[in-house]
Formats: C-alpha cells, sequence, structure tokens
C-alpha cells in the first residue's frame, strides 16, 4: 500500500499546459478559483512558451505569484531540468513557499546560505525559490547548477538588488580606499577638482566625484594591483562582488564619495551568466511595465515579448482616504476604524514614538521605516500593500536616541 502512495502523483501536475495543471489540483486552500486576468495570462503565456524571454504585466494585487508559480511548475514539466522561482528578499521567499504549500506544490528553498530540499531540486522534482540576492552574486551555487528556466518574479524592483551584486564598495578606513585616491589624485588636480577630492578624501560629505571612465581605463592594472594587495578577493565583505567585476575592471565607472569608493561596470555582463543564454527560458512577472531603457539595463534585454491581461484585478487594490476630524486624535481614531480588519496604511506628517521611561520624540516617515530596516523588523514588502498604518502604537519597539 506504501509503493502505491508513494507513485501517487498529486493533482496531475505532470503536464505541460498551465490550465490543466490548475485544473487537476487537489489542494488550493484559499484560493477558490482562478480570475480571467491570470487565465488569460497563463493561456498567452502557454501559447508563447518556447520564448526566451517573456514579460507578464499585472496590477499589484492582480495574482502574478500564482500565475508564476504554475508557469515554473509547467515548465519544470516540460523541460525536466531544474528551474528557479526569483523573489526580490527572504520574506517573499518564505510568503511564496506558503502559497505553494496552500495550492500543493512543494517548491525547494533557496536562502541565507542554506538549502531546503536540495536534493528534489536538483533532480528536477521540483522548482526552487531563491532571491536575486542570492542567484546574483558572485560564486553563486546556481550557476553550477546551470537551471533551464528562471521566473523572475517582482521584476520592476530587481534593478538595485542585481546591480548591488556588481558594486564593489570599498568603505573609508579600508587600506584600499587612500591608495585609489591618490591613484586619480593627478587628474583631479589637472582638471580643477582637487580641493574638492581633498575634502572627500578627509571625510567632508561634499558632491561626491566621478571618475571618467577613460581615465579608469587608463589605469586600470593598477586599480586592480591595489585592489588585490589589499584583500578584495579574501575577505568575505568584499569577495563576492570582487568575482562580479573582475574580469570588467577597465570598463568600469569609480564613483569616491566621503564613505565609501563605489566600483561598477556601467552596463552589467549578464551575458556572461548561464542565466541568460539564448538557450534559456526566463519569465519577468511584473506589476508596471519598465521602459525599454530600464529593462535592458536591468536584464540586458531590449525587446521581450509582452503579455498585458485584460480585466480590473487589481485596480481597486488602492483606495486613498484623507480622514475627517479637526485634531489627530480625532482623525487617528477615525482611521483605526476605516482600517480595523484591513491591510493598510495611514499616512502622516510625523510618527510619535514612545518608549516607557524615554521622552516622547517625532520622526519623519523616512526616519522610520530607515529605523526599521536598519532594525530589521521591516516585516513587509512596499509594492504588497497599498496602504499602511503608521501611528504611534504601530512601533512601540524602535528605540528612542535621546
Amino acid at each position: 500500500m506504501a509503493k502505491k502512495l508513494k507513485k501517487l502523483k498529486l493533482g496531475g501536475i505532470k503536464s505541460k499546459n498551465p490550465m490543466e495543471i490548475w485544473d487537476r489540483l487537489q489542494l488550493r486552500g484559499s484560493i477558490q478559483n482562478i480570475w480571467g486576468p491570470q487565465e488569460q495570462a497563463l493561456r498567452e503565456w502557454h501559447q508563447d512558451r518556447k520564448a526566451t524571454d517573456l514579460v507578464v504585466q499585472m496590477n499589484t494585487g492582480g495574482g502574478k505569484t500564482l500565475v508564476g508559480l504554475i508557469a515554473a511548475q509547467s515548465l519544470l514539466n516540460e523541460l525536466k531540468a531544474p528551474v528557479v522561482y526569483v523573489c526580490p528578499n527572504i520574506q517573499l521567499i518564505q510568503q511564496t513557499a506558503a502559497k505553494c504549500t496552500d495550492i500543493g506544490f512543494t517548491p525547494a528553498m533557496r536562502f541565507g546560505g542554506n538549502w531546503y530540499s536540495k536534493d528534489e531540486f536538483f533532480s528536477a522534482e521540483t522548482f526552487c525559490i531563491t532571491n536575486y540576492a542570492a542567484l546574483f552574486t558572485g560564486h553563486s551555487p546556481f550557476e553550477a547548477i546551470n537551471p533551464a528556466a528562471f521566473v523572475f518574479d517582482d521584476a520592476h524592483v530587481a534593478d538595485q538588488t542585481i546591480r548591488g551584486q556588481f558594486t564593489l564598495e570599498i568603505t573609508r578606513g579600508h587600506a584600499a580606499y587612500d591608495e585609489i585616491i591618490r591613484l586619480y589624485r593627478r587628474h583631479f588636480t589637472q582638471s580643477g577638482l582637487g580641493p574638492r577630492l581633498e575634502e572627500l578624501s578627509q571625510g567632508h560629505f561634499v558632491v561626491p566625484l566621478f571618475v571618467p571612465m577613460f581615465v579608469v581605463f587608463k589605469h586600470g592594472d593598477q586599480l586592480r594591483r591595489i585592489l588585490l594587495d589589499n584583500g578584495v578577493d579574501e575577505a568575505k565583505k568584499t569577495l563576492f562582488d570582487w568575482e562580479r567585476i573582475k574580469d570588467h575592471l577597465s570598463s568600469c565607472t569609480v564613483v569616491i564619495a566621503a564613505n565609501r569608493i563605489e566600483i561598477t561596470p556601467a552596463v552589467l555582463p549578464l551575458k556572461q551568466l548561464p542565466y541568460f543564454r539564448d538557450d534559456r527560458r526566463r519569465v519577468y512577472l511584473t506589476a508596471t511595465l519598465p521602459s525599454q531603457a530600464t529593462f535592458a539595463r536591468t536584464f540586458g534585454i531590449s525587446k521581450p515579448k509582452i503579455i498585458q491581461p485584460g480585466g480590473k484585478s487589481g485596480d481597486a487594490q488602492r483606495l486613498f482616504i484623507f480622514v475627517d476630524g479637526k485634531t489627530d486624535e480625532v482623525q487617528r481614531e477615525v482611521a483605526t476604524k476605516l482600517v480595523q480588519n484591513k491591510k493598510s496604511c495611514v499616512i502622516h506628517p510625523q510618527v510619535t514614538l514612545v518608549k516607557s521611561g524615554a521622552r516622547q520624540r517625532n520622526y519623519t516617515m523616512i526616519q522610520v521605516m530607515t529605523r526599521l530596516k536598519n532594525s530589521g523588523r521591516q516585516h513587509h514588502h512596499e509594492c504588497s500593500l497599498s496602504l499602511r498604518v503608521m501611528t504611534a502604537s504601530t512601533f512601540p519597539e524602535i528605540p528612542v536616541v535621546s
């Protein structure tokens, strides 16, 4: 009996037709039905599934994740090779994995340097959910695995994360910082920017200096020697970024600031990664259709095929309410009642944070969000919420600095 149960396939998901996968799923969790735009997106994608690069543009809240997961399973069934589903961050990896469990998929995961269900992914029994940082970092394990297909979720927010994996930062205090400044001092002195370079070198936060690319090219070998002599290829903080740019130093941009020097290619050499070979399949899920220039800058793709299903799913996800009331207390009370059982945000010019035993302080919205991010308490993905509650009671755990 146990052997027979082991041979059973969940919901007939071995089909490559996305609608057949959906129809035969035995577990759907909280998902009762597939929406019209989701079905249209899946059908159009299925018709052009062999396209190398295909963008699915749907509104926030329109159900992109379900479309992406079914597409990932469909690609896995067709190609019988590793397939990777890519999210912006670890929180969304976990949310996406939870949705998989809801509908009966059992994905592998890779984040925080750890594998989950690694063997099943390697043997193409399931797809793997990971984030952009894990996929694009130097020495990424996915390069050796050489996946056959990728689903890039929230592709419209991937630009800075991908760029970050190709940016080497030499912070002030690093032995290479002063040597790099000395390398370019003659150029800036001759161009009349010597005084600003001196201010930067002394830690004054003036406008950063951009090193012209012809100067970077001219001194490429010297820059490489400075970096290697100071161990950027060995230090944990820099070795992954170094791996990505080490063969492209002469075509990098160099920006000198008071607290760091950034070195990054003007155009990311993504075509040298196995992920962007012509024989790979790539699906990009996005809430906003990026411009051709933005898409080319982020993924190195100039003319992807675009799917934009009709319908209004997601259109009504954003509701802006200007609360009535002459005082903050009255407005806060009204707002609380309105959003009591909703995923929402109340935007206020300032947020008052109070900690027991400490005096009351006011902070701007940016300061609050920065504190949340730095304290590791940013338990949300900004693109997933249309509104967010910002009141004193929302952040009792954020420390107040006297």
